[in-house]
């Protein structure tokens, strides 16, 4: 995808930095709006790659300072300057006048969301608000009462330190929402923690072991 300015994305693509994926999606949208603002094709070209590494968003202020692999900081500036930005304000100022681009104050049916100088694909901006909200809704919970006797059998005392498989299991029985992180070398009684999440709450519950 050539720009007016010279930019030609083809070249990040061969490099790595985008996918084809990446330049036909803002082409399309280019097309079907008639974007002209070509930091906004950049930054969305961009919002889509990382999306593709992972990540649900981009951060403007991060990227003006660590630009993307494949790609010296000189180079993205030079580029940013070919499209007429040469700071993040002025990156973040260009993307909130572009059609492509709702404000998360001002929620609209937009390609791309902007918050703050977090940019995000609509549709996962709308999955991280929806994550942000049933987690809120858990922290109004009253904490379960945790069944003493029972993880004290689950898990027996071996010795005098602390057994930090039993503090942890003990805390997510008492909390409507928890993650318990470590490697099965870690978590040694998957089978028992399941149990004793379930049993203890006394309700249905989804417990979920990943490897």
């Amino acid at each position: 995808m050539d720009f007016s300015n010279g930019l030609d994305l083809s070249v990040w693509q061969e490099k790595g930095i985008l996918r084809a994926i990446d330049c036909q999606w803002v082409e399309h949208l280019s097309n079907h709006v008639e974007e002209d603002i070509d930091s906004v094709l950049v930054a969305g070209a961009l919002c889509s790659a990382y999306l593709g590494a992972g990540h649900i968003c981009i951060d403007l202020a991060a990227i003006w300072q660590t630009p993307p692999e494949g790609m010296t900081l000189e180079e993205l500036r030079r580029a940013l300057a070919l499209c007429g930005v040469t700071s993040v304000d002025e990156w973040r100022n260009a993307l909130v006048k572009s059609a492509l681009v709702t404000l998360d104050e001002q929620l609209a049916e937009r390609p791309m969301v902007l918050s703050g100088t977090r940019l995000y694909l609509y549709r996962y901006y709308q999955y991280e608000q929806q994550v942000l909200t049933y987690l809120k809704k858990q922290f109004d919970v009253s904490p379960y009462d945790v069944d003493e006797n029972l993880i004290a059998q689950l898990f027996p005392n071996k010795s005098d330190s602390v057994d930090w498989q039993k503090v942890a299991v003990a805390n997510a029985a008492s909390l409507p929402f928890a993650v318990i992180s470590g490697g099965l070398e870690q978590v040694k009684q998957p089978l028992s923690l399941s149990y004793w999440l379930c049993w203890s709450r006394k309700r249905q519950n989804k417990v979920k072991l990943c490897a």
